[in-house]
């Protein structure tokens, strides 16, 4: 008896160490290709609440050069409640038939497709919404703290929202629950202040992340994916603790999310030689039961793999790699192991596109 369970120990050893980037995973209904995310970033591709031809040939470029998965721009679920124009919709039943055209192209290159449905908090009024009344220094900008009616018309939007994108054809939903969004500040006890069920505690700053999955899933059923975006670090003082980030992971968990993928808010900022966030996304990967995603400074294949072997994390995402060179996935699959020629330099974050890429295609011309 216990020879047998050392053999199944080290058969399970060598399973975990024998990973690859690219080969399939299945979770739930979904299989990707590969362990690769093309994390979600701000873009103007949208117009009007519509994707433009260039959207359209934006996503396909990253499809057809072996990204598994996309994750879209940031969709917002409620027109009253955004940042500025540019944001993808999923505000309404009409934009349905649009997004089908969309999610069929990206599954021509068997590319799964993420809506990344999101929430900033300003309304139409051009006030700032946040877990308590305050000051914001990210947006320079006074926080008026949003009641308890609205936050539940929040969770009911996004949920709307994500079986809209169900409905579209999208594979599954990312939920932007981290950086500098609405859900983000109310992790963070410099900014909630509350002193009712949604503040004073790890669990109670994290009932709205909470609510929120539980509305989708009723929505959607139990086999549609859900990925959750959070903040390991915010760079906030008296921000999110790691304890709040476990304790919120944990939750969401148990609500049912399917993937996490470990972020944080100061990545523009960050100087760091490994990815940034890969100690909080290996503790998170020993502590939950869901796979986890490291995002942040991922720059070679190699860096990958070798995550892989040594830690119970499952995916990738890259964002400012693959803006710098889309081609990037298939030169690894193709030919190997080489350095992504990005720097770092954020250029990306002003102009939504890579400006060395931007300014080498003009000196084609």
């Amino acid at each position: 008896m216990k020879t047998n369970i050392i053999l199944l120990l080290l058969l399970s050893f060598q399973i975990t160490s024998s990973k690859k980037v690219f080969e399939e995973t299945k979770i739930k209904s979904v299989t990707f290709k590969n362990r690769l995310f093309k994390g979600a970033v701000f873009d103007f591709t949208m117009k009007s609440g519509k994707i433009t031809e260039d959207g359209f040939k934006y996503y396909e470029e990253y499809a057809k050069n072996e990204i598994g998965t996309i994750i879209t721009g940031s969709m917002m679920t409620d027109d009253n409640y955004k940042l500025s124009e540019g944001f993808f919709k999923l505000d309404s039943d009409s934009y349905i038939d649009e997004y089908k055209k969309f999610t069929s192209r990206m599954h021509k290159y068997n590319t799964r497709i993420i809506a990344a449905i999101g929430c900033s908090g300003i309304n139409k009024d051009g006030k700032l919404l946040g877990p308590s009344n305050g000051f914001s220094s990210h947006y320079n900008s006074e926080f008026i703290e949003i009641s308890k009616e609205e936050i539940l018309t929040f969770e009911d939007n996004i949920a709307k929202g994500a079986l809209r994108a169900k409905k579209a054809g999208f594979d599954g939903i990312e939920l932007g629950f981290g950086h500098w969004g609405l859900y983000g500040f109310f992790l963070a006890p410099a900014y909630n202040k509350r002193n009712d069920e949604y503040g004073g505690s790890d669990e109670n700053r994290a009932r709205i992340i909470v609510e929120t999955i539980e509305k989708i899933r009723k929505l959607v059923g139990n086999d549609y994916l859900i990925i959750m975006k959070i903040n390991s670090r915010d760079g906030f003082e008296n921000g999110v603790t790691e304890q709040g980030f476990i304790t919120a992971s944990k939750m969401a968990e148990k609500a049912g999310v399917d993937i996490i993928e470990v972020s944080g808010s100061d990545y523009q900022k960050v100087k760091m030689k490994t990815p940034y966030y890969f100690e909080s996304t290996k503790k998170l990967a020993d502590i939950v039961n869901i796979p986890v995603m490291l995002i942040g400074g991922i720059r070679d294949l190699d860096t990958m793999e070798d995550i892989l072997k040594n830690t119970k994390i499952e995916y990738f995402g890259i964002v400012r790699p693959v803006m710098c060179e889309p081609d990037l996935p298939k030169y690894w699959k193709e030919k190997g192991n080489r350095k992504s020629k990005c720097i770092s330099c954020n250029g990306c974050f002003k102009e939504h596109a890579c400006v060395f890429r931007k300014k080498n295609k003009n000196l084609k011309k």
